[in-house]
């Protein structure tokens, strides 16, 4: 609860950060981004630093665009809204997004 009334005061103070979280080394870190991290590499992706943040991975792997998208939800699903007190909700929304860009790859190759 602590938490959560910092990041509070830390938005108000500057509208720009953008309050979120990742796991590192199996623990959940909660951030708050600066406007130009929230773009170039957000937390919910993995992070600048991070060697597996999710364009790092897609661009390596050489994935198409419902793949790659496949990726990118699959990868962040259940870290862009863990202050929400509805993470759970958006969770699922990230999987049924990955599963529906999947979806769509599975019948662009069985309609060849």
């Amino acid at each position: 609860m602590r938490l959560r009334k910092k990041q509070i005061k830390l938005a108000k103070k500057n509208p720009h950060n953008v309050i979120t979280s990742h796991y590192e080394k199996g623990k959940l870190v909660k951030t708050t981004d600066t406007k130009k991290e929230a773009v170039n590499h957000p937390s919910h992706y993995g992070g600048k630093d991070n060697p597996y943040e999710a364009i790092k991975i897609i661009e390596y792997s050489g994935a198409n665009f419902l793949v790659g998208n496949t990726l990118k939800y699959l990868l962040r699903a259940g870290k862009k809204y863990t202050v929400d007190k509805n993470s759970e909700v958006h969770a699922l929304e990230d999987l049924k997004k990955a599963r529906w860009y999947l979806d769509r790859e599975i019948s662009n190759i069985e309609g060849k």
